[in-house]
């Protein structure tokens, strides 16, 4: 199955849900993946790159299109954030890119090996 897209309340306010995780408390998790264009280290024109992260599911919004939430995977989610999975590749939703942990609603931050995320001097890439 596909990811479905999703809005978020937070940046990146668009992404793909890759799996549900409930944490230990009861509190709903939600996986997300999105491309960012980013120019790289070395200034060559910009390139997509992938990025993940956890959002509390209370910030997904209405699905884009039907969306049977049921389809999607679910999984029960440790004590330690910092042990919550990333994304993996597998038929039919592929990914590679950078885990970025927990969004706390502040724009994405990528490491500085990935580049600047494109647009970041107009005012942010992310909406």
């Amino acid at each position: 199955m596909s990811r479905p897209r999703v809005r978020l309340g937070i940046p990146p306010h668009l992404a793909d849900l890759e799996l549900w995780g409930r944490d230990v408390s009861g509190e709903w998790w939600a996986l997300v993946v999105w491309t960012v264009q980013v120019t790289p280290p070395d200034g060559t024109h910009p390139v997509p790159v992938g990025c993940a992260a956890w959002v509390p599911g209370v910030q997904l919004e209405q699905p884009l299109q039907p969306v049977d939430y049921l389809e999607v995977r679910r999984m029960q989610l440790g004590a330690e954030p910092a042990e919550w999975p990333a994304p993996v590749d597998r038929p039919g939703a592929h990914w590679r890119g950078y885990y970025l942990g927990i969004l706390d609603g502040a724009e994405p931050q990528l490491p500085a090996e990935a580049g600047r995320a494109w647009g970041t001097e107009q005012g942010g890439a992310y909406g």
